[in-house]
């Protein structure tokens, strides 16, 4: 074909191998046809199998959908000889648009691969290695299975994941996604999908916001582990959604966003003039990760009850409370009020507070009692918010 015919990652100067099928085509062969006619003269063995073969330049599909894709369903990719499996390997191939419909891929090496708006169904990728390859908009429709494969700068932007299962939090957790390879890396991740691009600075700005993406594809990757009752990875999975976001939202970061769109003499986004709302979420998240680590953190929550007991201990020892001490004569009914400042009374004055079961103190000034109504006050949130965290450890084990 020529390259300048297509776009995105069907651009290049190589030849293609291109396997798409004219939509005039009644009955559009199957990949393994394909083969079995292009291999023509090989040995029947190597006609029909399509398993340890390496596919470079090889396209199954594309955006504008000139051509029909390759029929791809069933197709195996994967030899088992005794307990061991061999997988084929795919080199800056296209899948873009394709019906992956019971595909078996297990063992397979994907390279700069293609698999924008693929569907797929009960498809295997077990012990599969994707480095640089692009899922945006994929559809993962039902049981494709992910046990044990390898994630290198991968796109999962606005994937639909709910089909995906034996995927782990470990599989994608430690920056694997293209998104947070840094921002020159990203760069040229997105480079082999110029030629889909409408707009001059839908490059520069899926940069701009490669956090806040990223942090919508942990999002879903929880609701996703959640359904599937994985707690502990869904839990995992919220937690890196909250900090993207949180680093997203800085002021610093937005400042940063302003000024590169200014130099390039392009208008500021709506998000970017809300500058007071985006302050308040970021230190509303900040106040989230510091007091239960956005809710999964039951010892954090736990370290702050102690401390909440601590601090005023501190300050009813510097303000001083009052001590009901009875009248110690024969015959005396009355109550003496005795101000201590010993910071063990005071510890205990306030670990009650927080029971209500105060007994024979009160506060000795009223400033000491303001700073007692707030423990209270915020000792209830706290309580609460402990309790939330032990039932989602609970739940997670």
């Amino acid at each position: 074909m020529e390259p300048d015919e297509e776009t995105g990652w069907i651009r290049g100067p190589d030849v293609w191998w291109d396997l798409r099928v004219s939509w005039s085509s009644s009955d559009p062969k199957s990949l393994a046809d394909l083969v079995r006619d292009t291999n023509a003269t090989r040995s029947d063995i190597d006609q029909l199998t399509l398993a340890k073969k390496t596919y470079r330049r090889v396209c199954f599909g594309d955006r504008e959908m000139k051509k029909r894709p390759t029929n791809l369903n069933g197709a195996r990719f994967n030899s088992k000889i005794a307990r061991n499996h061999f997988g084929s390997v795919f080199k800056e191939v296209v899948f873009v648009n394709t019906q992956l419909s019971d595909a078996y891929f297990r063992g397979c090496t994907f390279e700069r691969c293609d698999f924008r708006y693929t569907y797929v169904l009960r498809t295997s990728f077990q012990d599969c290695t994707f480095i640089d390859c692009d899922f945006y908009r994929a559809y993962f429709d039902a049981n494709n299975v992910f046990t044990n494969a390898t994630f290198h700068r991968v796109s999962l932007d606005k994937a639909w994941l709910v089909g995906v299962t034996g995927l782990q939090y470990e599989q994608l957790g430690d920056n694997q996604l293209a998104q947070l390879s840094g921002a020159d890396s990203y760069a040229a991740f997105l480079e082999n999908t110029k030629g889909d691009v409408q707009e001059s600075d839908s490059r520069e700005r899926a940069v701009a916001d490669a956090e806040i993406e990223t942090a919508d594809v942990f999002r879903a990757l929880s609701g996703m582990w959640t359904e599937q009752g994985r707690l502990a990875d869904a839990g995992r999975a919220y937690v890196r959604c909250k900090t993207l976001e949180r680093r997203y939202y800085n002021p610093k970061r937005r400042w940063e966003r302003s000024r590169d769109r200014k130099r390039r003499n392009k208008p500021l986004r709506p998000d970017d003039k809300r500058w007071m709302r985006q302050g308040w979420r970021w230190l509303g998240l900040w106040a989230a990760r510091l007091i239960a680590k956005y809710g999964e953190s039951m010892w954090l929550v736990a370290f702050w009850l102690a401390m909440l007991i601590v601090v005023p201990a501190a300050g009813f020892s510097a303000l001083g409370v009052e001590v009901e001490d009875k009248c110690a004569d024969k015959g005396c009914h009355s109550e003496v009020h005795v101000e201590a400042h010993s910071f063990w009374t005071t510890l205990r004055y306030s670990f009650e507070r927080l029971t209500d079961s105060v007994s024979g103190m009160h506060p000795a000034t009223s400033l000491a009692a303001i700073v007692g109504a707030s423990e209270v006050f915020v000792g209830i949130a706290l309580l609460g918010l402990l309790g939330f965290t032990i039932a989602n450890r609970l739940r997670n084990t």
